[in-house]
């Protein structure tokens, strides 16, 4: 057991009891979302997009406790709930929104990574960091204008250089990948990894998330 583990054992974030991240009562109070989720038509449609849930509470204050108190555990548990709830499409490959390096620093983790790493293990599919983040931009929640939001992220996103490689490449374009991430808020992030996989020409790209900011 970890030490975090030790200072946070499994308490319910919506209720407080002891033994499990969201006890059955507090399970049965998520409200999901109806999927698939429809973003701004600017938006390019050819990424189907699933969320679990509405961010908020239960499940927000689950997301919170990861992100903010360092709970890393919980994003284990998440992982393995969206396996049980979510609509996953056919795919062969799951992969994640990156952090960028100094965000990745302060927090010590990302926690989409744990969250989709999670989900592979649970789903027995292997899991890669295919893209990195190059730039660090204001989240997109605090990006009020619509046409802003929508290029905000322009070249903020890459490939990672072992992806690049082309018999790796190669590799890669056959496969069906999955995107996760904890909140969808505007859909941009998603969207602008999305083209950036299907500019590699990959078989078929999605997206899941936790939650959906909306």
């Amino acid at each position: 057991m970890s030490f975090l583990s030790w200072l946070y054992p499994p308490i319910c974030q919506g209720c407080g009891w002891p033994g499990q991240w969201l006890c059955n009562h507090c399970l049965a109070a998520v409200e999901f979302y109806p999927n698939p989720v429809v973003f701004d038509s600017a938006l390019d449609q050819k990424i189907p997009v699933v969320a679990a849930g509405y961010f908020q509470p239960p499940l927000s204050r689950c997301i919170k406790a990861l992100k903010y108190k360092g709970v890393q555990d919980i994003g284990t548990w998440l992982g393995q709930w969206l396996a049980e709830v979510a609509p996953v499409p056919e795919i062969d490959l799951i992969t994640w929104v990156p952090l960028h390096p100094d965000k990745l620093k302060v927090r010590g983790f990302n926690q989409t990574e744990l969250i989709a790493r999670s989900l592979a293990q649970t789903l027995k599919l292997p899991a890669a960091a295919i893209c990195e983040k190059l730039i660090a931009t204001t989240p997109q929640a605090q990006v009020t204008n619509k046409l802003s939001r929508l290029h905000h992220l322009d070249g903020s996103f890459a490939v990672t250089s072992q992806w690049q490689k082309p018999k790796n490449l190669i590799w890669l374009k056959q496969q069906r990948i999955l995107i996760v991430d904890d909140v969808i808020t505007t859909g941009a992030t998603l969207n602008c990894l999305g083209q950036l996989l299907i500019s590699l020409d990959i078989i078929k790209v999605s997206a899941l998330a936790v939650a959906h900011g909306q």
